[in-house]
């Protein structure tokens, strides 16, 4: 998911919008008290049932949002509720169509983030992931109807299918997962996609030398076999086994890595059992290459910035931090590529992308930094294109840096929360276009997982505030701003250089001078913000405010101890805020391990109430996925979640003339 899957992160802009945001710095001091809207449910996507949309089908223009659906579980529908967690499995995609009549020679699509890498393993910016799906084959992705399609590998293996399925007695009962690669798969250099590029990937990633984003998943398997160059069979942990790296370590890593499990009574699963458990992508990564090269080497390796893929499109040409082009593949193995070249263009600046729109020298721009809802009344009037506003899965937020000593105290986090107008915010800086997000879990996303009644609730309340600053030992001075012992309650939020982020936190700024705190404001650019050596994993911030992409499933790691990047365990975890609760661990490692969707359930609704009472991060409000492509593009077709604008690149073109 980030920003992370990095987020959207918009660019600068201060003209119209900017007025909007002044007239709220002076509407805080005198806005009403009131408590966020619980939000409405979004669309969902249809149901298995439904006729899949195929590349070969009817050419669509900037395909809005899904018509919603009544939401369909698996209970509901009749099948076994552990057939895939809680996913839709979708239909395979069938082979591409070749375009008939001249088409335009190249699209420009527009990023407002350079790629930090190209290497699938290393890092999580949503730029690299819109490259990376024009570049890499994905066994399986999620489509725009949110639904799990099969395009490198020839079916999603669920246990109704066949394709997963316990195996052995007591102790030694475990889960295996076989994947079959489709044949005509392969790597841009000729060699074939093989079976040992799926356990090369998973091996790689567990190797301590390796900059890997996190473990938590490919560590439940205990192996993957490759009976033959088509085939991986991938075993997860038996309880034995778990117990076993708890106690002892495994892979050369340390136990901690498997400290939830030193108690486990039965076999490790996961709901994404039905996905290549490799790196944080779902990607193979190519042996014969990357095999050569040492993994702690990889990261600056020529081929991080310029991977020999096997997508439908290779990389020809890089100028970093302005362009990148693509070439179209001669054989893909959906069909011909219609579009011969693509170049993602990096235009860090809101007006220049819309200067760049008005002049007709781009054809798409991503919600990757790119023009926001903030600039909806400029969008709209674009003529030859079509904007798209999709009520997205990803979610801002501040997370709260829980090492920081003012931060340590919940009546003070519970405060800051209490203390921010997030209805205003969605109200004025969004034109009400999204909703207040109330934790991880976005409605709809899966439908039986968001309960409002889960969530500890937070009003904008500045009495209450002020009791709960007063309860952690601050009190107003004759200024008006609070202080304890003498010190000024003072924090810095630090942030992107996007336009909406910087209009959000001079608001929020305000907001909070009302409660009596001082708030510091940083900017920066995304790349160094999300960067290794950057506030957030290094720890070097008091709040950090970007996008998270929620999963199609409520199952996140991102909360859990063991994913606190720390110096012992290689800076190696997402967990920015430092949470670390054993009650959330414990009932979150529970949830993970189940796939009924009715045992699960309940397990999600305690870890809503622990998080939010704990309140290690604030959520602000829902993202609008915010995207533009001409009129008359083919096949272009936004998705809610995380999936990026160019899932489906492979099948995009403009006609001629």
């Amino acid at each position: 998911m980030r920003d992370r899957l990095p987020p959207p992160t918009p660019t600068t802009r201060w003209h119209a919008f900017s007025g909007i945001a002044a007239a709220l710095l002076l509407a805080t001091a005198c806005g009403p008290a009131t408590a966020p809207s619980a939000p409405p449910a979004t669309s969902v996507p249809p149901t298995t049932a439904a006729k899949p949309t195929t590349a070969a089908s009817a050419p669509v223009a900037a395909t809005p949002a899904p018509a919603a659906a009544k939401p369909t579980t698996a209970a509901a529908s009749g099948a076994t509720p552990a057939a895939a967690g809680s996913a839709t499995i979708g239909k395979p995609m069938e082979p591409m169509q070749p375009a008939s009549g001249n088409v335009k020679d190249t699209l420009v699509v527009s990023m407002g983030q350079f790629p930090d890498t190209l290497h699938p393993g290393i890092g999580s910016m949503a730029a690299r992931t819109a490259v990376l799906y024009a570049v890499f084959t994905y066994p399986i992705t999620n489509d725009n109807r949110g639904e799990y399609v099969p395009i490198g590998v020839e079916q999603v293996p669920t246990i109704d299918n066949g394709g997963a399925t316990f195996v052995g007695n007591g102790e030694d009962k475990h889960l295996e997962v076989t994947f079959k690669i489709k044949d005509g798969v392969k790597w841009q250099d000729g060699v074939p996609t093989t079976s040992k590029d799926i356990a090369y990937a998973w091996k790689l990633e567990l190797d301590p030398k390796f900059p890997a984003t996190g473990r938590t998943t490919v560590a439940k398997i205990a192996g993957i076999d490759t009976p033959d160059d088509k085939t991986a069979v991938v075993r997860y942990m038996s309880a034995k086994q778990a117990r076993d790296a708890a106690q002892n370590g495994a892979f050369g890593l340390e136990a901690t890595q498997w400290a939830d499990y030193k108690d486990q009574q039965d076999p490790l699963t996961d709901p994404y059992y039905f996905l290549p458990p490799l790196l944080n992508n779902g990607l193979w990564l190519p042996e014969h290459i990357l095999s050569k090269i040492p993994p702690e080497q990889q990261q600056a390796a020529d081929w991080s910035s310029r991977p020999v893929g096997n997508g439908p499109y290779k990389v020809v040409d890089v100028v970093p931090n302005q362009s990148i082009t693509l070439q179209a593949v001669d054989d893909y193995v959906l069909g011909k590529v219609p579009t011969k070249t693509v170049v993602f263009r990096i235009i860090t600046d809101t007006n220049a992308t819309l200067a760049a729109l008005q002049a007709g020298e781009i054809d798409v721009t991503t919600s990757i930094q790119g023009p926001d809802v903030d600039v909806s009344p400029e969008l709209d009037r674009l003529q030859g294109y079509k904007p798209n506003y999709i009520a997205g899965t990803s979610w801002e937020h501040i997370d709260l840096n829980l090492t920081v000593p003012a931060l340590q105290d919940k009546n003070v986090r519970k405060a800051l929360i209490q203390s921010i107008d997030r209805q205003q915010i969605v109200d004025k800086l969004l034109f009400g276009k999204t909703s207040v997000a109330t934790s991880w879990i976005q409605p709809g996303i899966p439908p039986w997982a968001y309960d409002l009644s889960c969530v500890t609730p937070y009003a904008y309340d500045l009495n209450a505030a002020t009791q709960l600053f007063q309860q952690a030992g601050y009190n107003k001075g004759a200024d008006g701003m609070l202080a304890k012992n003498g010190q000024p309650l003072t924090l810095k939020l630090t942030t992107t250089d996007a336009s909406l982020r910087k209009n959000v936190a001079q608001v929020m700024q305000a907001q909070l001078k009302q409660a009596g705190v001082n708030l510091d404001l940083e900017f920066m650019p995304a790349t160094p913000f999300f960067a290794r050596e950057g506030p957030l994993i290094q720890g070097s911030f008091d709040l950090g405010m970007y996008t998270w992409v929620a999963a199609p499933d409520p199952g996140t790691t991102l909360y859990r101890s063991v994913g606190v990047p720390e110096p012992a365990n290689g800076l190696v975890g997402q967990n920015y805020p430092r949470y670390k609760s054993p009650q959330y661990d414990q009932v979150m490692t529970q949830a993970a391990n189940e796939l009924a969707i009715d045992k699960r359930k309940p397990l999600y609704c305690q870890a809503v109430k622990i998080w939010t009472d704990d309140v290690p991060v604030i959520p602000l409000f829902q993202r609008t996925v915010t995207s533009t492509a001409r009129a008359n593009m083919v096949n272009f077709r936004p998705t809610a979640t995380g999936t990026p604008e160019t899932w489906n690149m492979w099948s995009w073109f403009v006609p001629a003339g």
